[in-house]
């Protein structure tokens, strides 16, 4: 549940993709990608994807964590929120499709 990529099931349905399927996303701005593993659930909008962070995804010295979530960083753009000068974490597109 809180490793994969949040999907409602009326978008689930129109991109074909049912809960455990692999999934690639791509931020449609800067192309950036990453995969994950979707999880199909009425808790979340239509038009709107949700994932935590990457749990360690991808560092080889993290045996349980390696593989686990999705890099939520490989998708992040480095554009900063002027008055926060924070990264805009949860501001960005993104394409979804079968990996």
């Amino acid at each position: 549940m809180y490793t994969g990529v949040w999907i409602n099931p009326q978008r689930a349905a129109k991109l074909g993709l049912k809960t455990g399927d692999k999934i690639s996303l791509e931020n449609t701005n800067t192309g950036q990608k990453t995969t994950g593993h979707a999880y199909i659930t009425e808790l979340i909008r239509p038009d709107t994807v949700f994932t935590t962070s990457a749990l360690g995804h991808e560092n080889e010295k993290l045996e349980i964590a390696k593989g686990v979530g999705t890099a939520l960083n490989k998708l992040v753009p480095y554009d900063l929120e002027p008055v926060a000068g924070a990264p805009k974490t949860g501001q960005f597109t993104v394409k979804i499709s079968r990996a």
